[in-house]
C-alpha cells in the first residue's frame, strides 16, 4: 500500500537525519505494526523499538504479523521474481522481534526521557 511506502520514507529520513548507536525509539499509534517494522528497518542497530497503540486488536494483529513475517520471507523472494508490485506492497514488513505495548499516546508509561527518537506515523 502506498501509505507503507510513505512509512518507510518517514523512517529512513528519520535514521539518516538521527544517527546514535543503540538508540531507543517509540512508535505512538503504530496501528498493526508497519511503520513500527519501518522504524525495525531504518534503525538497525536500536537497543530497543516500542510500538504503542490503544486497540488491543490492532496490537494483536501487529504482533500476528511481526511473529509471522519471517515465515513469509521465502514465500515473498520467489514471488518477487516474478511479481514487481509483491516488492512494493511487502516492503513494510521486516522480520526482527520488537514490543508492542497498549496505551494512549497523550498518556503513556514511559519516564521522559526514555527514548531518543519518537514518531507518530
Amino acid at each position: 500500500p502506498p501509505s507503507s511506502k510513505i512509512k518507510l520514507q518517514v523512517a529512513d529520513e528519520l535514521s539518516a537525519n538521527f544517527r546514535k548507536e543503540k538508540a531507543k525509539v517509540l512508535d505512538l499509534c503504530c496501528g498493526v505494526g508497519f511503520s513500527t517494522r519501518a522504524l525495525i528497518k531504518a534503525f538497525p542497530d536500536a537497543e530497543q523499538i516500542v510500538g504503542v497503540d490503544t486497540s488491543p486488536e490492532m496490537l494483536a494483529m501487529a504482533k500476528f504479523i511481526t511473529a509471522h513475517v519471517s515465515h513469509l520471507g521465502p514465500w515473498y523472494e520467489r514471488l518477487a521474481q516474478s511479481y514487481k508490485t509483491m516488492r512494493s506492497s511487502a516492503a513494510g514488513f521486516c522480520p526482527m522481534d520488537m514490543n508492542f505495548k497498549q496505551g494512549n499516546a497523550e498518556h503513556t508509561s514511559f519516564n521522559d526521557g526514555s527514548f531518543d527518537v519518537v514518531t507518530i506515523m
